[in-house]
Order: C-alpha cells, then sequence, then structure tokens
C-alpha cells in the first residue's frame, strides 16, 4: 500500500509540475555553449585575450628566467576540440602557468602541448 501511495503522490507532483519542467528544459537546451577563453593578466607580460579556439602562447607573452619559462593568465579555458601550444626558444626547459581569475579553470582537452619555436 505504501509504494501505490508514493506512486500516486509522484504522479500528481508531475502533473502539477509538467509545465515548469517543461519551460526549464527549453532554457537549458537553448543556453549557448560556454565559450573558452584564454587570458593573459598582464603581471608577466601583456594583458589581454588570445585569438582561438587553437590558442599559440608565445614565449613573449610570459617571462623567462634561466631555462624556466613563467606565464600568467587571468583565464584559462579550453574546451573540447580547442587547443593551447606554449612556444618558446629551445633553451626553455619548464613552462610554467598560474590563473589568477578567481574563477575555476576548464581544461576540457587533452592538448596542451610544448612546443619548440622555430
Amino acid at each position: 500500500m505504501l509504494a501505490t501511495k508514493r506512486y500516486r503522490w509522484s504522479t500528481r507532483w508531475f502533473a502539477r509540475h509538467w509545465c515548469g519542467l517543461a519551460l526549464l528544459s527549453v532554457l537549458l537546451v537553448s543556453l549557448p555553449p560556454s565559450q573558452a577563453q584564454v587570458r593573459l593578466d598582464g603581471s608577466l607580460g601583456p594583458q589581454g585575450p588570445l585569438n582561438g579556439p587553437h590558442y599559440t602562447i608565445p614565449a613573449t607573452a610570459g617571462q623567462q628566467r634561466g631555462p624556466n619559462l613563467f606565464h600568467s593568465f587571468s583565464h584559462f579555458n579550453v574546451g573540447v576540440g580547442e587547443s593551447a601550444t606554449f612556444t618558446g626558444p629551445n633553451t626553455v626547459q619548464h613552462i610554467l602557468s598560474r590563473v589568477t581569475g578567481g574563477q575555476p579553470t576548464r581544461t576540457l582537452t587533452n592538448s596542451v602541448i610544448p612546443q619548440e619555436a622555430s
């Protein structure tokens, strides 16, 4: 008997709220996909956004100290099908980055690639 009452309650609840559920579904489907964004914060080099969806991050966007290349971003979000490629001279052995923008960073790709500059 308890299972029957629970089923009836669920059916009534759905009947009362079907319009709200339909509206919520339409809103979720119509939301634009989140856009990836890579933006330099200006603390180690220039400030501003980089052009995507295949971001190239040159050594001049950061600072080199010995074999280390440092970059600082206010946003670093790379989506599916996008890439971020760090470039630098052959003397760079390590690329170190930080994100200072206060928002979670989303990297939904496996294409973050260190690459030698020509």
